[in-house]
């Protein structure tokens, strides 16, 4: 088991002294994420965003293992970190996460970016960023809010179906 406050101590120590705007984070699944957490936020006094990879490309080339974190600073980046969790419960997140977005961003047209980290084990990232993507864009041409529940309706229905033609496409492969 890898010792989580080590190794924030000494990302900590690479990214220097310098205030940062926010810290990407990639780490691999070996470490104990729920040690790793609070570490990260005694660490960093910025948002921290991240997840765990299979893998990334790192100072040494690919790299299976470690923790790969890019430091942002400039003093004009705001990171607002979102989590939408649990993904199983996926209308319900993508319509907060859609109207946290909207909140967020409503008077700063042309300014703002969004990133989306998703765990690729979930099998729904792509349903989630068309999703979240329709819905804010949604929101922002209405004003007509109680047309949202019907528009997730129609998204998840779709996703079923899309679910359901894959598995028969696959059933017969090897």
């Amino acid at each position: 088991e890898r010792d989580a406050i080590a190794a924030v101590a000494a990302l900590r120590a690479q990214l220097g002294a310098e205030p940062l705007d926010a810290v990407l984070l990639f780490c691999d699944a070996e470490y104990d994420l729920d040690a790793l957490g609070p570490a990260l936020k005694a660490g960093f006094d910025c948002p921290v965003i991240g997840c765990t990879a299979a893998g990334q490309v790192g100072e040494r080339g690919f790299q299976s293992a470690g923790i790969l974190v890019a430091g942002l600073r400039g003093g004009v980046l705001q990171a607002q970190p979102l989590l939408i969790a649990p993904l199983s419960d996926l209308q319900a997140q993508v319509a907060v996460a859609a109207e946290a977005v909207q909140a967020a961003t409503a008077d700063k047209a042309g300014q703002c970016f969004a990133l989306l980290l998703v765990d690729g084990l979930s099998t729904c990232e792509e349903y989630l960023a068309a999703a979240l993507y329709r819905l804010i864009v949604a929101l922002r041409k209405t004003d007509h809010k109680t047309e949202i529940p019907d528009l997730l309706k129609r998204l998840a229905e779709a996703r079923q179906e899309a679910a359901r033609q894959e598995g028969e496409n696959n059933r017969y492969k090897l």
